[in-house]
């Protein structure tokens, strides 16, 4: 465990210290694809900074909803989050930030996306070193300050993260994904991460052996899988309609075409 990270005589949270290098790393990718969503480099920094803020008051609306008994305590913002405010709120506050601004909510989510599974991949380095969301006991791995042999189920979801990243941005540059698929595909491949890696974490089971991660791992699963195939309907629609458009203006342009025929036919005394 490294619970703290020391330059002289300043000291800072290895949580926060690596929260805070997975928010640069996020923000960098933001400036190094904004010009592939149309935003200019300093717009990429303020939706980035927007989103961070937005995911902050998401994780501690959720860890509230998920622990009742914390109404009425005083607020921390050091600790007392929720990892699924970020997937389940965020997407409404940016829903109304696309209204604001007059922009693609689907391209707003696309640019923003992926690049929280960047921070989320350095938050759970943070997580190991502090020894919080720890694994099960399996007689090896790492410790969390009071028990030894534990799953290393923190680093083996950064790598899983930052692996779900590389896949979605290859997808993307091979255009393989339609409008509003990028950011669902980031939830919905998060979420299926999330939901199999519950059972390797120390955990509370509310239904069966499923806790309210899992609940909400499924949810998210369902919701992203069901947006993914209403969004390939509605496009597979649109090129059938686009089809038939083709097809009528060009029966338009072969029977015009033959009426002029015929009109140049009669007017020249063919018969």
């Amino acid at each position: 465990m490294l619970p703290e990270i020391s330059f002289g005589s300043f000291s800072i949270s290895s949580s926060v210290f690596f929260w805070g290098i997975g928010i640069v790393l996020c923000l960098a990718e933001y400036v190094a694809v904004h010009k592939w969503y149309g935003y200019r480099w300093y717009t990429a920094l303020l939706l980035g900074g927007m989103m961070i803020i937005l995911e902050i008051f998401g994780a501690k609306i959720m860890f509230y909803l998920e622990n009742p008994s914390a109404f009425g305590e005083p607020i921390s913002w050091s600790g007392g989050y929720s990892l699924y405010g970020v997937f389940y709120f965020t997407p409404i506050f940016l829903f109304l930030l696309s209204l604001v601004m007059k922009t693609s909510f689907y391209r707003l989510m696309d640019f923003l996306a992926p690049g929280i599974l960047i921070e989320l991949a350095f938050y759970r380095i943070g997580c190991m070193c502090t020894g919080c969301c720890y694994g099960i006991p399996v007689g090896w791995g790492i410790t969390n300050g009071v028990q030894d042999g534990l799953f290393p189920v923190q680093p083996l979801e950064a790598g899983l993260d930052l692996l779900l990243f590389a896949l979605i941005f290859f997808l993307f540059l091979k255009k393989r994904l339609l409008p509003g698929e990028t950011f669902l595909s980031t939830f919905l491949g998060y979420s299926i991460l999330r939901f199999g890696l519950e059972f390797l974490r120390h955990r509370t089971n509310v239904v069966g052996p499923l806790s309210v991660s899992h609940l909400l791992s499924l949810g998210q699963i369902v919701g992203a899988t069901v947006w993914i195939v209403v969004l390939h309907v509605q496009n597979r629609r649109r090129k059938d309609c686009g089809q038939r458009i083709l097809r009528e203006f060009e029966e338009t342009l072969t029977q015009s075409a033959e009426e002029n025929c015929v009109s140049q036919s009669g007017d020249n005394g063919v018969s």
